[in-house]
């Protein structure tokens, strides 16, 4: 698509039009038509020179974009100004937490108390897509990852009633990589691993056919648009024909927030008039769980979950007269208003993540569904009564979000320890002495002092026994010599080797 922008932006400063290439066959339906195909090099002489140029992509990524010359006789629209820190509206939301399949039942759950957690988890398992009004055919669907029909189910409640008021809505979706993507990866390898252990892979084709059917099935067509990380936005945005651009998120547990910021922002500045904002994680997943477990050396609960909310800047809502929901307005969100509750994934002091587990990338944006849908009933999340006025300070991972959307008063640092040694390391660790020139090192990266306390003690206990760092924290017994190099390894990083 760019490298077309730029041919044809070329084209008009030569005042030439090339020919296209590889058109030797031509269809003879153009025959009665006003179209033709530019066969060789030809002047370009219009007064004022307009074109076309389309750019379609195999995920969905598909753009037609007019591009015209610079004329005074065009007359532009005059911008409109919007106001940076103006509040939004939440008119819509659609959850699916656990096995509570819908907002009715979610809202159940956090007002009697109850917990969702069964087995150690708090599992979706199955759930339903209804196919009246789904707009991809369902036999697709079929070979679609199920985090990716989670949130379309979760984006098709929030939009229940709604009218898109313009052809200017975006969707920000939270998520996470699957990491079974990988198992494709493993199935092609097969032969491979059996040629490095000295094995013929033409006297196995038969077990290697079951072999590769164990791992995973064949990769088709609908698998792999069913895989691919940024389907399911394009597929919310297909859905309700909202026109506008789709953003897959990555940021870990912080993945809601970010996708919060971006959504806000695009409405404030006027990019945008509608914004779906959307998270989904699959958080008992076997993969997910383990690789958790080896990093952080403690289990925590996993939980399931998919959110969606449907932001409007609040004057354009209040001018249609939409129901609103909950109001997100940074103007007055400096300073925590004393005596209001806080719901942090941390501290979690109404005890969501006991009750619902940890929903990783939508941890942070199902905690303010779970502010949202409560305060409405006049309800704390944990069930208690919740006075007027009700505002909450959802906190994130490295940020906030929430009715009072503000900027996170903690800043993420990075903290040195060196030692001549291990020992000497180990001992500057535990006594908190920053800094230091010795090739024995550490580096912690948090926000805070809990955070900060909890990471040196991981650091230390890497030390003692190797265990996995985990996020945030960086240690080398020996300084690092040699040429360096940046390798990408995809989801494959997933599994060893």
């Amino acid at each position: 698509g760019v490298a077309g922008l730029i041919k044809v932006l070329e084209a008009m400063h030569h005042g030439q039009r090339p020919a296209s290439l590889h058109a030797d066959a031509l269809n003879p339906a153009l025959a009665d038509t006003p179209f033709r195909v530019v066969r060789a090099l030809e002047p370009w002489t219009d007064a004022h020179k307009i074109a076309g140029i389309s750019a379609f992509g195999f995920g969905g990524n598909n753009a037609h974009l007019i591009v015209s010359e610079d004329d005074p006789t065009l007359l532009a629209e005059t911008p409109t100004t919007y106001e940076l820190d103006a509040p939004l509206a939440v008119v819509g939301i659609g959850a699916r937490v656990a096995s509570a399949l819908d907002v009715p039942a979610f809202e159940r759950a956090l007002l009697t108390g109850a917990s969702l957690v069964a087995h150690d988890q708090a599992a979706t398992g199955e759930f339903e897509l209804e196919l009246a009004g789904l707009r991809f055919p369902p036999n697709d669907l079929r070979r679609t990852l199920p985090q990716q029909l989670l949130v379309l189910a979760a984006a098709r409640e929030a939009m229940l009633g709604q009218t898109p008021v313009s052809e200017r809505g975006g969707v920000f979706l939270a998520t996470e990589i699957d990491p079974e993507v990988c198992r494709y990866g493993a199935r092609w390898r097969v032969p491979t691993r059996l040629r490095e252990r000295g094995e013929d892979p033409e006297a196995a084709r038969e077990w290697i056919a079951e072999a590769r059917e164990a791992i995973t099935a064949k990769l088709v067509a609908a698998g792999v648009i069913g895989t691919m990380p940024n389907i399911p936005a394009n597929r919310i945005n297909a859905q309700f024909d909202l026109g506008g651009p789709s953003w897959t998120v990555y940021a870990g547990e912080s993945s809601g927030r970010c996708a919060l910021e971006l959504a806000s922002g695009a409405l404030r500045r006027g990019e945008l008039d509608t914004a779906l904002v959307c998270a989904v994680d699959l958080s008992c997943q076997q993969v997910h769980v383990e690789a958790l477990d080896a990093i952080e050396g403690r289990r925590s609960t996993p939980g399931d979950a998919a959110i969606v909310l449907v932001l409007r800047r609040l004057a354009d809502a209040r001018r249609a007269g939409e129901r609103v929901l909950a109001i997100l307005d940074p103007a007055d969100a400096h300073e925590h208003p004393p005596g209001q509750p806080t719901l942090d994934p941390r501290v979690d002091e109404f005890g969501l993540r006991e009750r619902f587990g940890r929903s990783w990338a939508a941890g942070d944006l199902r905690d303010l569904g779970a502010a949202l849908i409560a305060g409405r009933r006049g309800a704390l999340p944990n069930g208690q009564p919740w006075a007027e006025p009700r505002r909450m300070h959802v906190v994130g991972r490295e940020g906030s979000v929430g009715t009072q959307l503000r900027p996170s008063p903690v800043v993420p640092e990075l903290v040195v320890f060196a030692g001549q040694s291990e020992a000497e390391l180990d001992l500057a660790l535990a006594t908190g002495q920053f800094g230091g020139n010795g090739p024995c090192r550490a580096v912690i990266v948090a926000s805070g002092p809990s955070e900060l306390g909890a990471r040196v003690a991981r650091a230390r206990e890497h030390l003692r026994s190797g265990t996995p760092t985990g996020p945030g924290v960086f240690v080398r017994r020996r300084p690092i010599v040699g040429e360096l190099a940046w390798v990408f390894t995809g989801a494959g990083a997933a599994y060893r080797g």
